[in-house]
């Protein structure tokens, strides 16, 4: 059985006024599973790799990281709750910080999944996906869509847009939406192999949360992922079948490579309707 979690980033952050920072471990956090615990680095890697020898002797870092683990694993029977989460995480200084919890979907074992997030977010130095690397899946989805609907386009089309998660006090940015019934916000991604199941597993929550209550200003809402395939960390075509069910149990549309693509272009020239006014592209 498939279970909601949340996960943090454990962070280090010596100087703030640099804002640089190295994620050093990872928190999960499963109300349904009473689970609560942390992986942290055991070793200066990281920390060493981005700050070299500028934290001079920095041995009191890695102790405290040490007593950090051990604090986690100590009290894993007390945290309850997401805000006893959060408070709990609050309490640690000495420059380290945590980010704000991101919903993940925990199957199975949660010790499982706790080191699978830990391996996706930091088993090596290749970032996390970033939305700054869809340009091209968004220029050439939108140039296709601006053709097929002419001037149509201005009237029926949001573009690069902030929705609210009220359950989340969150939001997320879409790239493309449009009406036809229900609010329709389009996201678009490249997946990794490395980084897809924790896109995937974030999306079908904030998706779930969508559809199940009314957006104070899209009314019913859907969301939509129009995603391709990295070229140099290629999803396994089974793996991407998989994914696609776990949307659209939890209510998300998704739409995959060319044929996608296309498949959502028609739907949305068939079917999208005038954008009321209070919509306004701002």
């Amino acid at each position: 059985m498939t279970h909601t979690g949340f996960y943090s980033i454990i962070q280090f952050c010596p100087d703030w006024q640099r804002l640089e920072v190295a994620n050093v471990g990872v928190v999960l956090f499963c109300e349904d599973l009473e689970y609560f615990r942390a992986k942290i680095e055991p070793g200066k890697g990281r920390i060493q790799q981005l700050f070299g020898n500028s934290l001079g002797n920095i041995d009191y870092v890695q102790r405290f990281k040490e007593d950090m683990q051990f604090a986690f694993d100590r009290d894993a029977q007390k945290v309850k709750t997401l805000d006893a989460m959060q408070e709990y995480c609050s309490q640690w200084v000495n420059h380290f910080v945590f980010t704000k919890p991101r919903p993940t979907l925990v199957p199975g074992d949660p010790g499982n999944s706790l080191n699978q997030l830990y391996e996706e977010l930091f088993a090596d130095t290749v970032p996390k996906i970033s939305r700054s690397r869809q340009p091209n899946i968004r220029g050439h989805f939108l140039k296709g869509l601006q053709k097929e609907m002419g001037a149509r386009f201005k009237k029926e089309i949001m573009t690069s847009f902030d929705v609210s998660v009220e359950n989340l006090g969150d939001k997320i940015r879409a790239d493309v939406g449009f009406q036809n019934g229900v609010f329709n916000a389009i996201r678009m991604q490249t997946l990794t192999q490395k980084h897809a199941r924790e896109f995937v597993c974030s999306e079908a929550f904030i998706g779930n949360l969508l559809f199940e209550t009314p957006h104070a200003r899209f009314g019913a809402m859907k969301l939509i992922l129009l995603c391709n395939n990295s070229n140099k960390d290629p999803v396994e075509h089974k793996q991407i079948k998989k994914f696609g069910e776990v949307l659209q149990a939890n209510q998300v549309g998704f739409y995959f490579g060319e044929n996608g693509q296309r498949e959502l272009h028609s739907i949305i020239r068939d079917t999208a309707h005038e954008l009321p006014a209070h919509y306004s592209n701002v």
